[in-house]
């Protein structure tokens, strides 16, 4: 009786819904999240990465959340639902029993944990490599070092989203022609994804799928609150999001 209850409530959810053009589906993405934009933004003048912050990163409000680590101005630390990552070496320098073994099971927990909630995993490439100006062989060492240390903790998948926005070459050469996307169809990869400020960047190839994803970070949020572009206006006001603490963002280079 039960079951028939359930099948009869999922057949009338199932009857509900309408169908979507795939082609009409807009892909969104975030860098690091800044929890402390007047430490994250000061003194870009001088300092490179405060620049890059202010371009490239997103701010959030603290939920208390306790899911991660971070170390205030102050240097106490707490928990919440912040963007921390750790210098390794120092780690290691600080923990001479540091296990490399025993931190990937622990990662693993918690990629488990999170496909459990429905989350999946693409992949970044290793190294954060940019895909256009590197050769076969690069990509190849590149891969095989994702291969053996990230796909035992997060599983197999099908999706490479490519780093600093690149691609694999121009429109239309996902092809017998272009080495490195067949090098990359070996090794299972199926839906690739670059950076597109556009609404809709989809493309259906015969055996492939190619999706640009837009960047809704620090240089595009202030350009569109400024007015000195127009891409987010679907989504969202921008001008009524920005963090009122961001200041002025540097043009990209």
């Amino acid at each position: 009786m039960e079951r028939q209850i359930k099948i009869n409530t999922y057949e009338l959810i199932k009857a509900s819904c309408v169908p979507v053009d795939i082609n009409e589906v807009t892909h969104v993405f975030y860098h690091t999240l800044v929890v402390d934009p007047r430490r994250a933004f000061a003194n870009q003048d001088t300092n490179f990465q405060a620049a890059g912050n202010n371009q490239w990163m997103t701010t959030m409000d603290e939920n208390e959340k306790p899911t991660c680590e971070y170390i205030q101005e102050d240097g106490t630390l707490v928990t919440g639902a912040y963007d921390v990552v750790p210098i390794l070496d120092e780690f290691i320098k600080e923990h001479p029993d540091f296990d490399i073994e025993k931190e990937r099971a622990e990662a693993k927990k918690v990629a488990d944990a999170m496909k459990e909630e429905g989350w999946e995993f693409a992949s970044h490439t290793w190294g954060h490599i940019k895909i256009g100006e590197v050769d076969l062989a690069r990509l190849m060492l590149d891969t095989q070092k994702w291969h053996e240390n990230v796909e035992p903790l997060v599983g197999k998948t099908d999706t490479i989203i490519f780093a600093h926005g690149q691609d694999l070459g121009k429109w239309g050469n996902y092809n017998e022609t272009n080495v490195m996307y067949q090098y990359l169809r070996e090794q299972g990869y199926r839906i690739f994804c670059n950076v597109d400020a556009g609404q809709y960047r989809t493309w259906f190839g015969k055996d492939y799928l190619r999706q640009g994803r837009r960047n809704l970070d620090g240089f595009r949020i202030y350009y569109n609150a400024i007015g000195k572009q127009d891409n987010v206006a679907d989504l969202f006001d921008a001008a009524k999001i920005i963090d009122p603490l961001r200041p002025p963002v540097p043009p990209v280079e």
